[in-house]
């Protein structure tokens, strides 16, 4: 079954209402019709099967069949920050990190990067990472949809991740050195 993210607005008692790119990809990609099934998330994590009822011309609406208590989420938080990489590998990263269970995805401008955002730009980019990441999150039957982060500078990132228990550097270095991340875990 398809999943699709919900805004608390886009919920009335048992009444789903989907609009949007969601509603294009029901209606338009998928081809789905009433009486066919999907599930919905709440921003909460809640989760529902609902079935669709009607679709209009702009937006799908469905009745709540069941309401699921999914358990899906790592029991800890992880947070990936990295350097702003050529291309479009932070998309790549977004994407895998978001299937492997990350919660919230940092971008951060390293001293040496070469790449530089255009602060016109941002906005933009930000959009496009958190959709990948809604993507994602939908594909691998999470119930959070991770955040992105404005791009932050190695002094930002620091006193950001100042609250956190751990914190993990990953150096390409240090397996030569013979410290693999299972050993500094355990």
């Amino acid at each position: 079954m398809q999943r699709y993210f919900l805004n608390e607005v886009d919920i009335n008692g048992n009444t789903v209402t989907i609009s949007g790119d969601d509603f294009h990809h029901i209606a338009r990609v998928m081809r789905m019709g009433p009486g066919e099934r999907i599930i919905t998330v709440k921003s909460n994590g809640m989760t529902a099967i609902a079935e669709i009822s009607e679709i209009t011309d702009d937006a799908v609406i469905g009745t709540v069949a069941e309401w699921k208590n999914e358990e899906k989420e790592l029991p800890v938080r992880v947070v990936i920050a990295s350097g702003l990489p050529k291309g479009d590998k932070l998309e790549y990263i977004v994407q895998k990190g978001t299937e492997l269970g990350a919660v919230e995805f940092i971008p951060f401008i390293a001293a040496r990067s070469v790449v530089k955002w255009d602060h016109k730009k941002v906005g933009k980019k930000l959009e496009r990472l958190q959709k990948i990441s809604k993507e994602a999150a939908e594909q691998s039957h999470r119930t959070v949809i991770p955040a992105i982060k404005e791009p932050m500078t190695a002094d930002q990132l620091a006193g950001y991740a100042s609250g956190f228990d751990h914190k993990l550097i990953a150096f390409e270095e240090e397996a030569k050195r013979g410290k693999l991340l299972y050993s500094l875990l355990s």
